[in-house]
C-alpha cells in the first residue's frame, strides 16, 4: 500500500487472572509463541 501500517494496539482482558495463571506451562508456551508471531510480523 502506498501508506503502511506502521502502529499497532493490543488490548488484553486481565480481570480474572492471576500469577499462578502464568506459570501454567500451556499457557506459558501460548502466550509465548503468541509474542513469537506479533514479534515476527512488527519487525517486518
Amino acid at each position: 500500500p502506498e501508506k503502511p501500517i506502521r502502529t499497532g494496539f493490543f488490548i488484553a482482558d486481565w480481570d480474572k487472572s492471576d500469577v499462578k495463571d502464568l506459570a501454567h506451562l500451556p499457557t506459558l508456551n501460548f502466550l509465548l509463541r503468541l509474542l513469537r508471531t506479533y514479534a515476527d510480523i512488527l519487525t517486518e
